[in-house]
């Protein structure tokens, strides 16, 4: 929460000095759709090794049902929320970083 105040004071002081701000509005939108597809790749990828690796327990143990797929997918979903944060944690603070090295 903070760092996310932090770039935008970096963001707002940086538009100050350049009268345009068009390059700093050229930035934010890469970096918006990177996260996009960070995101959205990321989060399809570990629940699909999750439910992959559910279903593949459900074959294994005959009677199961779908016990494991559900088991999976119910763990998977934190799993994913977790890495998605330190993920986007680091992110943030690297453009912070470089904001400031820049400005």
């Amino acid at each position: 929460m903070f760092g996310i105040n932090r770039k935008v004071k970096a963001i707002k002081q940086a538009l100050e000095k350049n009268d345009s701000g068009k390059e700093h509005l050229d930035t934010y939108a890469k970096n918006r759709v990177k996260v996009f597809l960070n995101s959205t790749g990321l989060t399809l990828l570990l629940v699909l090794s999750f439910a992959g690796i559910g279903f593949m327990f459900d074959m294994i143990t005959p009677g199961s049902g779908h016990k494991f797929l559900i088991i999976s997918l119910v763990l998977g979903y934190p799993f994913t929320q977790m890495t998605m944060f330190i993920r986007f944690r680091r992110f943030a603070q690297k453009q912070i970083h470089n904001s400031e090295n820049n400005g």
